[in-house]
Protein backbone atom coordinates (compact mmCIF):
# COMPACT_ATOMS: atom_id res chain seq x y z
CA UNK A 1 0.00 0.00 0.00
CA UNK A 2 1.32 3.23 -1.14
CA UNK A 3 1.31 6.28 1.40
CA UNK A 4 0.07 9.67 -0.42
CA UNK A 5 2.37 12.45 0.53
CA UNK A 6 2.63 16.04 -1.33
CA UNK A 7 5.41 14.55 -3.12
CA UNK A 8 3.11 11.73 -4.50
CA UNK A 9 -0.08 14.38 -5.29
CA UNK A 10 2.47 16.46 -6.96
CA UNK A 11 4.21 13.65 -9.39
CA UNK A 12 0.37 12.64 -9.58
CA UNK A 13 -0.68 15.60 -10.89
CA UNK A 14 2.13 16.55 -13.18
CA UNK A 15 1.91 12.92 -14.98
CA UNK A 16 -2.02 13.71 -14.99
CA UNK A 17 -0.96 17.37 -16.80
CA UNK A 18 1.01 15.17 -19.38
CA UNK A 19 -1.95 13.11 -20.57
CA UNK A 20 -3.89 15.48 -20.64
CA UNK A 21 -1.11 17.90 -22.74
CA UNK A 22 -0.49 14.94 -25.08
CA UNK A 23 -4.57 14.36 -25.71
CA UNK A 24 -4.78 18.19 -26.16
CA UNK A 25 -1.76 18.15 -29.03
CA UNK A 26 -3.20 15.08 -30.54
CA UNK A 27 -7.01 16.20 -30.87
CA UNK A 28 -5.40 19.60 -32.83
CA UNK A 29 -3.75 16.77 -35.23
CA UNK A 30 -6.58 14.32 -35.66
CA UNK A 31 -8.84 15.43 -38.15
CA UNK A 32 -12.39 17.35 -37.42
CA UNK A 33 -15.54 14.91 -37.77
CA UNK A 34 -19.07 16.71 -38.65
CA UNK A 35 -22.35 15.34 -38.15
CA UNK A 36 -23.54 17.40 -41.06
CA UNK A 37 -23.73 14.88 -43.96
CA UNK A 38 -21.31 16.69 -46.51
CA UNK A 39 -18.21 14.17 -45.64
CA UNK A 40 -16.82 11.42 -47.97
CA UNK A 41 -19.37 8.54 -48.17
CA UNK A 42 -22.54 10.19 -46.13
CA UNK A 43 -26.11 9.42 -47.68
CA UNK A 44 -29.36 10.04 -46.57
CA UNK A 45 -31.14 7.59 -44.47
CA UNK A 46 -34.57 6.85 -45.06
CA UNK A 47 -37.54 4.34 -43.91
CA UNK A 48 -36.10 1.61 -45.69
CA UNK A 49 -32.43 1.63 -43.99
CA UNK A 50 -34.19 0.84 -41.01
CA UNK A 51 -36.18 -2.06 -39.10
CA UNK A 52 -38.58 -2.32 -36.44
CA UNK A 53 -37.45 -4.60 -33.74
CA UNK A 54 -38.49 -4.97 -30.41
CA UNK A 55 -41.12 -2.27 -29.97
CA UNK A 56 -44.26 -1.36 -30.49
CA UNK A 57 -45.48 -0.24 -34.10
CA UNK A 58 -46.26 3.06 -33.00
CA UNK A 59 -43.02 4.18 -31.18
CA UNK A 60 -41.44 4.70 -34.31
CA UNK A 61 -43.17 6.60 -36.91
CA UNK A 62 -42.16 8.70 -40.62
CA UNK A 63 -43.61 11.54 -41.15
CA UNK A 64 -42.11 14.06 -44.03
CA UNK A 65 -38.96 12.20 -44.40
CA UNK A 66 -38.26 12.96 -40.59
CA UNK A 67 -38.37 9.88 -38.49
CA UNK A 68 -40.28 10.25 -34.98
CA UNK A 69 -40.23 8.55 -31.66
CA UNK A 70 -43.95 8.74 -29.56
Amino acid sequence: MQIWTRRTFWRAGLALAAVVLAGASLAQEAPRAFIDGTGPEWRTLGEGDFADVNGSPDTWTWKDGVLRCS
